[in-house]
């Protein structure tokens, strides 16, 4: 399957922004481990910049890109951050520019040869290549996991567009013309309360397709069956599996 560069988000920035979680230190502590150069990063795709913002605490340089200029708004200013709307696939950057490439959960969107192509063209000599998604998040509370895989799969199983597979494989089947660093699973844990959640689930592309096709909010129902199983000021532990994957460039 082939990925096209799709903007599933522009609607929904101002959620994206505030619910979205953010990459926990070891995702980044693992990509530095691989990458001795701190000049220039790209951060492609860098949504409302949760990658973004963090890796301007190691590199001189972040370069961040995305198509939506409404997710970008969103992204905080930083004086190491320049922000641009860009297609992954056709850049402006200087050839042999970068030392690291990273994609944060959305390698999926994209024309993957064609930004394979840019990405050697960009790409410094033995270059680092990260990509990375979260799997579905799932907390200590089987009940609730139950009505969210309710929610992922049945409700909204038909509105996911075909390049999600590539997600629930954990981006494991992806074919790659660099040379494998490595691949591992982070388990990331965040504290989260109902709001928060709901406001999270209200970002999934998926749900907003079912919207435009005239269903009913299936958000309003989920909040009121919570209740049975979860007291909504009380937070809950929640678990995302991080896939990520590193490669380096010739």
């Amino acid at each position: 399957m082939r990925g096209v560069h799709k903007d599933r988000f522009s609607a929904l920035a101002d959620q994206y922004a505030h619910y979205r979680p953010h990459y926990p230190p070891e995702l980044y502590q693992t990509l530095l481990k691989h990458t001795p150069g701190r000049s220039r990063v790209w951060d492609c795709a860098t949504g409302s910049g949760q990658a973004a913002e963090a890796l301007s605490a190691f590199f001189d340089r972040v370069e961040a890109t995305d198509i939506s200029r409404h997710q970008l708004e969103k992204a905080p200013p930083h004086p190491k951050v320049h922000y641009q709307v860009c297609p992954a696939e056709k850049t402006t950057f200087s050839d042999a520019y970068f030392d690291l490439i990273t994609v944060a959960t959305a390698l999926h969107w994209f024309d993957i040869p064609t930004f394979f192509k840019e990405v050697a063209r960009v790409g410094q000599r033995s270059a680092t290549l990260a990509f990375w998604c979260y799997g579905l998040f799932s907390c200590e509370v089987p009940a609730i996991n139950s009505l969210i895989e309710e929610l992922y799969q049945n409700t909204l199983g038909p509105w996911w567009d075909p390049e999600r597979q590539w997600v629930d494989e954990g981006y494991a089947s992806i074919a790659v013309p660099f040379q494998r660093i490595t691949q591992t699973t982070i388990l990331h844990e965040l504290s989260w309360k109902q709001d928060h959640v709901l406001g999270y689930l209200s970002t999934w592309s998926a749900r907003k397709r079912f919207l435009d096709a005239g269903n009913l909010d299936p958000l309003p129902e989920l909040k009121q069956r919570f209740q049975t199983y979860w007291n909504e000021d009380q937070p809950l532990v929640f678990h995302f599996p991080i896939y990520l994957h590193l490669y380096r460039l010739p």
